[in-house]
């Protein structure tokens, strides 16, 4: 009798160790299903790296500072300081002075909640193009993590070529379609970064390199865009901050007033 007891009580021991073991197996993140797609399992490796999906995509808002060189026609290479300031979820001012290497003009650019405007020489404008290009920077504001975290559709891109920029096999190429649209990324098999960004069917490279960790993110110091194989702009950061804050006033300097209703 004290010898079923004791076996009954093992048993229900035992049971209560099997609990345990299972609940901790299913809370230890080492212990997670493995990402059954490739693509987006590469993908989930380079989220990892860049600081987690939660760290990548929870900051509210992030500030850039440093120069911009960039290519115009009719005016060559020109050199300007800039700043870029974002506030989650739809903030967003730029700053080009190029008048601070004796460039004749300054450029402004602000989206705030929908609206879009921007200043040159103390000039404001407004169109259809300058609304798009802010809504489109402030999409995709996060990069890869939003991609990862916005897409239902991943592909391996094949065999990357070698170009002037990369070796083909220093790079695996990932596809990620976004509401109809192909957004190509080359992720460096040595560090698991993000290092090409190919967006407009591939007239769009945005090259990212000198990567930092600021407050558990790792971050791109320097960005640089080619349009149709031509440079157009180099981003070169001295200062990259998270979380600070930031004034809304900021978001609303040199507003155009609001065109009155004629009808």
């Amino acid at each position: 009798m004290g010898l079923s007891r004791l076996m009954r009580g093992g048993t229900a021991i035992g049971t209560i160790l099997l609990c345990t073991i299972i609940t901790i197996s299913l809370l230890h993140p080492g212990c997670a299903p493995q990402e059954k797609d490739p693509a987006k399992r590469l993908l989930a490796k380079a989220v990892k790296t860049l600081g987690g999906l939660d760290k990548t995509r929870s900051w509210t808002t992030r500030i850039e500072r440093g120069t911009l060189t960039q290519v115009r026609p009719g005016w060559g290479t020109l050199k300007a300081d800039c700043a870029f300031y974002v506030k989650k979820p739809g903030k967003l001012m730029m700053d080009q002075d190029f008048s601070a290497y004796d460039h004749p003009f300054y450029f402004e650019y602000y989206y705030s909640d929908g609206d879009a405007w921007a200043v040159v020489n103390a000039n404001t404008h407004q169109n259809t193009r300058i609304t798009e290009n802010l809504e489109d920077f402030m999409k995709d504001v996060d990069g890869l993590p939003y991609y990862y975290d916005a897409c239902d559709t991943f592909f391996l891109a094949g065999e990357v070529p070698d170009d002037s920029l990369f070796a083909g096999s220093t790079i695996t190429r990932v596809g990620c379609v976004n509401d109809g649209d192909t957004v190509l990324f080359d992720i460096s098999t040595e560090s698991h970064l993000p290092v090409r960004i190919i967006k407009q069917g591939g007239a769009t490279h945005i090259i990212l390199d000198d990567y930092r960790k600021i407050g558990g993110i790792t971050s791109s110091f320097h960005r640089t865009m080619y349009e149709n194989g031509t440079m157009t702009a180099d981003y070169l950061w001295q200062e990259v901050l998270f979380d600070e804050e930031i004034d809304d006033a900021l978001f609303e300097e040199n507003r155009p007033p609001k065109q009155e209703s004629t009808g």
